[in-house]
C-alpha cells in the first residue's frame, strides 16, 4: 500500500477497481466515491501509480481525498484483484470496465470476500480478429454477461446511453452524463460557431478514441462547406 487515508469506521467496506484513466472511467470511480461518502461506507480505489498521477485524477478522485492502493498494471487479474480485497476485507468490490473479466468470471466466479460488481463498458460485440459478424458478437457477449451473473457472488451491469431503450434480461445501467455549463458559456460558444457564417454543426465529444471514427467523419465532409467540425474533449494520440 502506497498511502492510506484514515477513513472512519464502518461495517461496509466498498474497493472499486479501476487501473486505466482513460474516457470516462475515473468520472465513474467519483460518483461511487460521492455515493459511498453519502452512505457513511469505508471506500478505496485500487489503481496504477500512473492513473493516481494524472490529471484526470487530480480533476476527478482528489477532491475525495480517499484511501487508495497501488498495483502494477500487470496485476489486475481476477485472482490479484481478489487478493488485494481480502487483505483489505472489502464487502462489497467493484470492477469497472470489466469486459476482459468475464470469460474468467464465468469460468471460476468470485474467490475474494463478500460480492463482485462488474461493470460491463462494452456490452456490444466490437469489431476485432474474430470471424464473428456485429450481431453475432454481441448475441455473444450478451450471453456471456448473462451466464457469469450467475454466479451466486457475482452481479454483472452493463452500460447504456440513457436514450437507449432496455430490452432483455440484463441489469442495465444507464451511462451516467454529466453536462455542466452556464446560460453565458452557451451563449459564447453559440456566438462563436455564427462568426463562422450559416452552417449546420456535426459535433464529436468527450474521450476522443479510434472508436468514434474521427479520420472517417472528417473525410465524410471535406466537401460539405455548409457543414462544420466541432471537436471538444480529449483526442488520444492515436487519432
Amino acid at each position: 500500500m502506497d498511502r492510506h487515508v484514515p477513513a472512519p469506521d464502518a461495517d461496509l467496506f466498498t474497493l472499486i477497481v479501476e487501473p486505466s484513466a482513460s474516457g470516462h472511467r475515473l468520472h465513474f470511480v467519483a460518483l461511487l466515491l460521492q455515493y459511498c461518502r453519502s452512505e457513511g461506507r469505508r471506500c478505496a480505489v485500487l489503481t496504477t501509480k500512473i492513473t493516481a498521477e494524472s490529471a484526470a485524477w487530480r480533476l476527478f478522485i482528489a477532491p475525495y481525498d480517499p484511501e487508495f492502493h497501488l498495483s502494477h498494471p500487470h496485476e489486475f487479474t481476477l485472482p490479484d484483484i481478489a487478493k488485494v480485497s481480502t487483505g483489505l476485507g472489502a464487502t462489497t468490490t467493484i470492477l469497472l470496465d470489466a469486459d476482459r473479466h468475464l470469460l474468467p468470471l464465468l469460468g471460476r466466479g468470485w474467490k475474494g470476500p463478500g460480492k463482485l460488481t462488474a461493470l460491463v463498458m462494452v456490452p456490444e460485440g466490437q469489431p476485432g480478429r474474430l470471424a464473428l459478424t456485429g450481431p453475432a458478437k454481441t448475441l455473444a457477449k450478451k450471453t456471456l454477461m448473462r451466464a457469469a451473473g450467475f454466479h451466486r457472488k457475482v452481479r454483472v451491469f452493463p452500460l447504456i446511453s440513457p436514450l437507449a431503450p432496455r430490452r432483455g434480461s440484463l441489469n442495465w445501467v444507464a451511462d451516467p452524463v454529466v453536462l455542466k455549463s452556464s446560460a453565458s458559456q452557451i451563449r459564447a460558444m453559440r456566438e462563436r460557431l455564427d462568426s463562422h457564417g450559416d452552417r449546420y454543426w456535426l459535433g464529436v465529444f468527450g474521450a476522443i478514441t479510434h472508436r468514434k471514427n474521427l479520420p472517417l467523419i472528417v473525410e465524410a465532409i471535406l466537401d460539405q462547406p455548409e457543414v462544420g467540425l466541432l471537436i471538444a474533449g480529449t483526442v488520444h494520440p492515436e487519432v
